[in-house]
């Protein structure tokens, strides 16, 4: 982890600024576990060098479709969260290799996911 890319784990945010992602367009890893996040701002997946995002342990109801801006990212962590589903637009992050859903609501997967 580069010390540049910020740690808000345990923090208990319960909200991101819309403008959060813009401000932080070189971002490569944020962790924003153990929060009580309901949702992620859409313009946080304009940080497009953006490789891991960890979300677990927040209340999460969804991911924006917006995630597919990620190119780069390779991790994606949303353990224990109340999701009940994944955008289709999850297929388009081609450089996925780990994304870690237990402990939430998702009872089917999108069909873009046999994609990655």
């Amino acid at each position: 982890r580069r010390s540049s890319d910020p740690t808000l784990a345990h923090n208990r945010l319960v909200r991101l600024p819309d403008e959060f992602g813009t401000t932080l367009l070189c971002l490569e890893s944020l962790d924003l576990s153990h929060n009580q996040l309901d949702q992620l701002p859409v313009c946080l997946f304009s940080a497009t060098n953006l490789r891991r995002l960890a979300c677990t342990h927040n209340e999460l109801i969804g991911l924006p479709e917006s995630v597919s801006k990620c190119k780069h990212l390779q991790k994606l962590f949303l353990s224990y969260n109340l999701l009940q589903a994944l955008p289709e637009t999850i297929g388009e992050c081609a450089t996925l290799e780990k994304i870690r859903i237990d402990g939430n609501r998702v009872r089917a997967l999108p069909a873009s996911i046999l994609r990655l």
